[in-house]
């Protein structure tokens, strides 16, 4: 069930709207100067979006008319960026404490790999109902990654992000039913495997542009692995895969489409 705290404030219409526009102009530093003093303020959300800003380097109009020099670089500030995250965080704002989980987790931005500070804010953010913490706090429990081994969790939180369209979710259910895991059920199984169902989850997290899914499911098209099969969709499905970098769809690829012989 999802959590609330009071401690949380998001921005109002009207700041949301400013700050909204600054961002898809690009005026960086305008977005900055909007922030800042909310941020100081104490809302939540504003924290986090500091922490967003100040990740990386931003080119911004030069402000100064007189310059030669069109643009200006603002350099990244990690250090500001974590304790921003940090304090927003604290206030139980459901993007920052994912984010903070998701750095622990992969051992980004500087910080050393804890899986188990990993799982605790993953396992606050999802209670707070935030879907892609859902969806690591399935991996977790999975791989026993900063927690106990819980196959039967692990599954009913990946179901629950996938229901509501969180692509790696839907992509994970897809492998589940391909194993023959009792997903219905939300236990490990063994169950006979479901080609059918693991093609409709690829499909979707496809649909909704996660990579690896939409290399699969020219893999699933190809073999007629849940669906008939159709050198055709393959090929397409594929192609865009490829077009995404993926060495492995363009390798499949060229066993459809070779290339010509002169």
């Amino acid at each position: 069930m999802k959590q609330t705290n009071d401690n949380v404030k998001t921005f109002s219409s009207s700041e949301a709207r400013k700050i909204l526009i600054a961002m898809r102009q690009g005026r960086w530093r305008e977005t900055i100067g909007l922030l800042e003093p909310l941020a100081e303020s104490g809302n939540s959300e504003a924290m986090y979006w500091m922490g967003e800003r100040l990740q990386v380097a931003m080119r911004i109009l030069n402000p100064d008319a007189s310059s030669k020099r069109k643009y200006i670089m603002i350099r990244a500030d990690k250090e500001k960026a974590w304790m921003w995250m940090e304090r927003s965080a604290e206030k139980d704002y459901p993007k920052a404490l994912f984010w903070l989980g998701y750095q622990y987790y992969t051992g980004r931005l500087g910080c050393e790999k804890n899986e188990e500070k990993a799982f605790t804010y993953f396992e606050r953010a999802a209670q707070l109902g935030n879907i892609p913490a859902t969806y690591y706090l399935s991996q977790c429990y999975q791989y026993a990654r900063g927690t106990r081994l819980d196959h039967d969790k692990s599954i009913s939180l990946c179901k629950q992000a996938a229901i509501v369209g969180y692509p790696k979710a839907e992509y994970e259910l897809s492998r589940m039913y391909l194993a023959g895991r009792d997903v219905e059920n939300s236990t490990f199984g063994p169950v006979s495997p479901n080609p059918a169902k693991a093609f409709e989850w690829c499909e979707k997290s496809a649909d909704h542009g996660y990579v690896v899914a939409i290399y699969k499911l020219g893999e699933y098209y190809l073999n007629g692995t849940g669906v008939e099969k159709d050198l055709e969709k393959a090929a397409f499905w594929l192609r865009k895969a490829a077009n995404r970098h993926l060495v492995n769809a363009k390798e499949l690829l060229d066993t459809i489409e070779p290339l010509p012989v002169h």
